[in-house]
């Protein structure tokens, strides 16, 4: 994410399965993306969607978990 100009890219703790989950602010967007054995996922929160990178993390996790099955 650093190299793409994404800022303030913060790790989460690894969910179900080991899920790696990463969120980052880029301008004035919030940036998060997932990775596990079966799955990666991207997704762009655009301004007044998620509040910080912790609701981003909190909601990409709900996404995820409705996506993986």
């Amino acid at each position: 994410m650093l190299a793409r100009g994404v800022t303030d890219a913060k790790v989460f703790p690894a969910g179900a399965n080991g899920t790696a989950l990463v969120c980052g602010q880029a301008q004035s967007d919030i940036i998060c993306s997932w990775a596990d054995h079966v799955s990666l996922g991207i997704v762009l929160y655009s301004p007044g969607f998620a509040s910080s990178l912790n609701d981003g993390a909190s909601k990409t996790k709900q996404i995820r978990s409705a996506v993986v099955r």
